[in-house]
């Protein structure tokens, strides 16, 4: 079947299972009062996600896993890209987007762009900062590098994750951010002369 066909055939299918779906995705006995609510509408969406992929025709869902298994071993190959963000939940974010969602004029990978800040990868982010402090200081500190590093990616890791977004400006200023913070904690660091300078 040409690719057009199926698109236009997955996009009649979507709309048919999307409406023919119960409302009850959220049903009282789905309810638990010791999941934070944000987690538990996640979890009922992937559910909803789940009820239309299994009634769609193999072919179908052949395709949208093989998508999804590009999205995940692409953000695998992307060294910044998957110390940021977990993969596996990249992938999966993915998929329950591509099927409740579906735009055959999305290409995959901004769509998995679209979902990634919902997969923050914390011990990631903290390797991220740890590398980016060696790199920026290394030079500048014959001694006292680990600590202070350990220091950077450890803040770097904890900023990134109250608002996660890995374009290039926002990684800066988190970046920026820890430096001072340990600056500011640590004795022996590469901004020692600079703040002394300031005041």
């Amino acid at each position: 079947m040409p690719r057009i066909a199926v698109y236009i055939l997955f996009s009649f299918t979507l709309t048919a299972l999307l409406l023919s779906a119960l409302p009850g995705a959220a049903r009282a006995q789905d309810y638990n009062p010791y999941i934070a609510p944000e987690q538990q509408a996640q979890d009922m969406g992937s559910k909803k996600a789940d009820d239309v992929y299994n009634r769609l025709p193999p072919d179908i869902q052949a395709e949208l896993m093989a998508e999804a298994e590009f999205v995940h071993n692409f953000c695998e190959t992307q060294d910044m890209f998957s110390s940021l963000h977990d993969c596996r939940c990249v992938a999966a974010k993915f998929l329950d987007r591509r099927i409740l969602d579906y735009n055959p004029l999305v290409d995959p990978l901004s769509l998995a762009d679209q979902v990634a800040e919902e997969c923050p990868n914390e011990a990631g982010a903290a390797g991220y900062g740890y590398k980016q402090c060696t790199g920026l200081y290394g030079w500048q500190m014959p001694y006292g590098l680990e600590e202070f590093c350990g220091c950077y990616g450890r803040h770097f890791a904890k900023l990134y994750m109250e608002n996660p977004g890995s374009y290039m400006p926002k990684l800066t200023g988190i970046g920026s951010a820890s430096a001072l913070k340990c600056a500011k904690e640590i004795e022996n660091n590469p901004l020692k002369p600079r703040l002394s300078t300031d005041q």
